[in-house]
């Protein structure tokens, strides 16, 4: 099995697992996705779960970050999908690689909250 799919898998059990706990605690989680380099399918991915729990979120917001650097087609894949998404989950595609992500978080608001992030193909600056 690819690496690839293999991280994707990962993904979407640490997040079936991770956003009812998050929203248990706190009205409001971000999820960030950060990609360097390396395909972004998991996004693909971990959007569908969050839109399995739609019926959870009524009254909560989750943020999704996704970072990724040299996917063009990433928006229209992702807009596909986050279209079938609830309106308590916003979605931001943010060009660059993992290092942005610091900055992307605090544009977004995430301090305070529950966060998950996946960094890979690069760590982030601290």
């Amino acid at each position: 099995m690819p690496t690839d799919a293999v991280l994707r898998e990962l993904l979407v059990r640490q997040l079936d697992a991770w956003l009812p706990a998050a929203l248990h605690r706190a009205r409001r989680a971000t999820l960030a996705l950060a990609y360097a380099g390396t395909d972004a399918g998991g996004a693909d991915a971990a959007l569908r779960v969050v839109g399995e729990h739609a019926d959870r979120l009524r009254g909560f917001r989750l943020t999704v970050l996704v970072l990724a650097a040299g996917d063009e087609t990433l928006p229209a894949r992702l807009g596909a999908v986050e279209s079938t998404l609830p309106a308590e989950v916003a979605v931001h595609v943010v060009p660059g690689d993992p290092a942005r992500l610091p900055v992307a978080l605090k544009a977004a608001g995430a301090a305070g909250a529950p966060l998950l992030t996946l960094a890979h193909g690069a760590a982030p600056t601290p």
